[in-house]
């Protein structure tokens, strides 16, 4: 499915947006993007429509040389481990207010979606290796990346909006990364 430019439909004009407060759901989405879902992906369109109108999953990732697994299990024993990604755990915000933690200003742990972590985790940086993210902020993924290269190697992590460079700035130094330098340039061209 094409928008008008060329572009798919579900990349480019008709991504989720977050809705107002007090509606329902997480997302508010355009009719053309459950549509396209439909046409798309007919025997996994329903369930996916339907799970954006659930509750958000809320959580974490452990900065492994501030806080062990453990320690932090036995702070909040009502996390549920992530899966996947280790050293990382699901929350609910009504239980645990971690943004407004201690913890989380001295980077004992970053927030982050818990889908997010799935791409550094399936990406599986090795130490001494180079990454370019281009959409960087405001950092969760950056930042996993880091600790899975064991803060070796580099990362450029750049971000188009200055402003948004600049909270990505902050997250990575108030977890501690040495290995990631942050940008704010327009990386698009058009070659000859």
């Amino acid at each position: 499915l094409e928008g008008k430019d060329g572009f798919p439909l579900l990349f480019k004009e008709n991504l989720a947006i977050p809705c107002q407060d007090g509606e329902k759901g997480g997302y508010n989405r355009p009719m053309s993007l459950e549509d396209a879902l439909r046409e798309e992906y007919p025997s996994e369109a329903e369930a996916l429509i339907a799970s954006l109108d659930e509750p958000r999953t809320h959580a974490l990732v452990l900065h492994p040389k501030k806080m062990e697994d453990d320690r932090f299990l036995s702070l909040f024993p009502k996390v549920k481990k992530h899966p996947f990604v280790p050293h990382a755990y699901l929350y609910d915000p009504a239980e645990y207010d971690f943004g407004k933690s201690f913890l989380y200003d001295v980077g004992a742990f970053s927030i982050q979606d818990a889908s997010s972590m799935m791409v550094p985790f399936l990406l599986d940086p090795k130490p001494g290796e180079r990454l370019l993210d281009l959409c960087a902020a405001p950092g969760g993924k950056t930042i996993l990346s880091s600790f899975l290269m064991e803060d070796e190697g580099l990362i450029l992590a750049n971000d188009i909006s200055f402003p948004r460079a600049k909270t990505l700035s902050s997250a990575v130094e108030r977890m501690g990364r040495g290995n990631i330098i942050v940008n704010s340039s327009d990386f698009s061209f058009s070659a000859p």
